[in-house]
């Protein structure tokens, strides 16, 4: 019961639906592109959308974040409390293939976070998208459900249900 309106709580307040290591690594894990404007790709908007990016902003990071979001009650909520970030884009994308293969139509991307719908095919698209040197952060990593499409990633970091992946 408490842990349930914890829960609540965190997520009225604008927080992602990570717990505090996940996000902590995230947030530790965006940092390393603070050399340059970061590109990063999301499958999934939510909270996190504005969450990491209000992150970003404190910390003078530059960056560039796209999101591709299936269910459109989503996107619409997102679109609302992304409206003082000028280089934040949701993009709604309700079939399978054009939410999956979204990610093909920009240049690749510094970090790609995979916390949306069908994660085992994101995985697989993600992995030519990415710049050298670029990631993968897999949300509920743990899910064995998702392990073969981590075929040809190499583990890097972990936290919690979190995950970090580079080309292998």
């Amino acid at each position: 019961m408490i842990k349930e309106r914890l829960y609540s709580l965190q997520m009225k307040m604008g927080f992602p639906d990570h717990d505090y290591r996940s996000r902590s690594l995230i947030i530790k894990t965006l940092r390393k592109y603070r050399h340059k404007i970061m590109r990063v790709f999301e499958y999934g908007s939510g909270n996190s959308t504005r969450y990491y990016p209000k992150k970003l902003y404190r910390l003078k990071q530059n960056f560039i974040w796209i999101a591709a979001e299936h269910c459109l009650k989503w996107e619409q909520k997102g679109q609302k409390s992304i409206q003082s970030f000028p280089n934040v884009f949701i993009y709604h994308k309700e079939l399978v293939d054009d939410y999956v293969m979204f990610i093909k139509l920009f240049p690749r991307f510094d970090v790609v976070i995979i916390d949306g719908r069908y994660r085992r095919r994101c995985l697989g698209i993600a992995k030519d998208c990415l710049m050298q040197g670029g990631i993968v952060i897999l949300h509920d990593a743990e899910r064995k459900y998702y392990h073969c499409g981590l075929k040809g990633y190499k583990e890097t970091d972990f936290a919690s249900n979190t995950r970090v992946y580079c080309n292998a």
